[in-house]
């Protein structure tokens, strides 16, 4: 089993702030401290603080489950390479008050799917009043359309295959609204490390195979990856956006792998 998922899977939700517990020296210095929201265990903490919505918010929200990946990292034949995890407040409303919610964003960390036919669980339509459905499935959706007029099936037979088939690596693990990295979290957080190495061993040798692409949306230079016909790298302007509609190179990318269903 890949590293990555041999310290995911075993990560346990007992008491926020809940991170990776080989992160916890970097997570503990003066400025990260500085840098991490107040955890919170009920919503009623949570819309109950006089800052809540306040802009310029770039805390990282530890009191949220770890977001690391989505989707089945070892099987995808599309991987999207992202920054962190974003954040609204309903995102601890659906893991306070949604079992099923943080019961799947636990399966995903375990990479156990037995029971789901989502592996990529943000865009399962159970979830579509999620902030994380809504974010994924706007970047998705024109792409789900290709792909359902293309090969003769519904839309929402459109949207499971590729969440059978889509998978997202994120370089820091932990939600923000906005990221700021006061002390090198990117290169210092263990976590950050565990998806480098999962992205340039096995995800690379699947590229160099045919077997998947790579689309690196966001922070290329921290991903240090070789040119290769499968990888597609953002320029610094698309990153902004990383838009992944079917005329982005990326969206272009990912209907020509998955133009048969």
């Amino acid at each position: 089993m890949e590293q990555i998922i041999q310290e995911w899977s075993k990560w346990k939700q007992t008491e926020p702030p809940y991170i990776l517990q080989a992160d916890d020296e970097v997570i503990s210095l003066p400025k990260s401290v500085s840098s991490t929201a107040p955890t919170h265990k009920t919503w009623e903490s949570v819309y109950s603080q006089p800052d809540l919505g306040k802009p310029g918010d770039v805390k990282l929200q530890l009191g949220l489950i770890p977001h690391p990946f989505c989707g089945d990292i070892l099987n995808a034949e599309v991987y999207v390479l992202m920054l962190n995890p974003g954040y609204g407040p309903q995102d601890y409303f659906a893991e306070l008050e949604v079992p099923t919610y943080s019961e799947a964003a636990l399966s995903n960390l375990k990479q156990d799917f037995e029971h789901s036919d989502y592996p990529f669980y943000m865009l399962n339509p159970e979830f579509s009043w999620s902030s994380g459905f809504m974010w994924w499935h706007k970047k998705f959706a024109l792409i789900i359309d290709t792909i359902s007029k293309n090969n003769d099936i519904s839309f929402a037979d459109a949207r499971k295959h590729l969440s059978q088939k889509v998978a997202s690596i994120e370089l820091v693990p932990y939600h923000s609204t906005s990221f700021r990295d006061p002390v090198g979290w990117t290169k210092k957080l263990e976590s950050a490390k565990l998806a480098r190495d999962f992205v340039n061993g096995y995800v690379l040798e699947k590229v160099r195979k045919n077997e998947a692409i790579l689309i690196v949306t966001r922070q290329v230079r921290e991903w240090n990856l070789p040119e290769h016909e499968n990888i597609t790298v953002y320029s610094s302007i698309e990153a902004r956006g990383a838009h992944l509609s079917p005329t982005s190179r990326g969206g272009k990318a990912i209907i020509k792998r998955l133009s048969s269903v």
